[in-house]
């Protein structure tokens, strides 16, 4: 399939683009429906999770307790260390959660935008700026399964990983390859 060239881009693209320098848009890319999809599913899963390990808490503790007023419990002090344990470990887990979270929501690369000089990776967060005369290759990588890696190769900069989450990407990847300064 071939970019969509012909759409015309929303103002902020066109914003996006001028204020890095990167010249007029000639295509976008964005994720595909599977790699959306399962960013919610990790979304979704994370919520569940912590909810879970807040009401586990709510539980023991209130079983501890029921039982401490009960006298069934002969040890206190080791069934108190037990349940500060328990939740120690269930706050960490819940502050994993959240830092996966928030690593997926706002750092995750939401669209490519290719440009006349060069294009943009754009994350809600942070904005990767590639400009066609940096760059000094295109290599394919292994990938895991079914999923096709790119590593391109710049000036004076870390390399960037491109995978097949976005929408076309082997057009993209053709779009690329055109764009590349030939090496002799």
């Amino acid at each position: 399939m071939e970019p969509r060239q012909e759409v015309e881009f929303p103002r902020s693209m066109y914003q996006l683009a001028e204020q890095h320098h990167v010249g007029q848009p000639l295509a976008l890319y964005n994720l595909n429906l599977q790699w959306k999809r399962y960013l919610s599913l990790i979304n979704y899963f994370s919520l569940i999770a912590m909810s879970c390990a807040i009401l586990f808490i709510l539980v023991v503790a209130s079983i501890f307790f029921y039982q401490v007023i009960k006298h069934q419990i002969l040890d206190v002090q080791f069934g108190l260390i037990m349940i500060l344990f328990g939740t120690f470990m269930c706050f960490v887990g819940c502050a994993f959660l959240i830092y996966i979270r928030h690593i997926y929501k706002y750092w995750s690369p939401q669209y490519v935008l290719i440009c006349a000089e060069g294009f943009l990776v754009v994350s809600p967060k942070k904005v990767t700026v590639v400009y066609w005369n940096e760059v000094r290759g295109l290599v394919k990588v292994p990938g895991i399964g079914k999923r096709k890696n790119y590593m391109l190769y710049r000036i004076h900069q870390n390399s960037l990983t491109l995978s097949n989450i976005y929408e076309e990407f082997d057009g993209l990847i053709d779009l690329i390859k055109q764009h590349i300064p030939q090496q002799l």
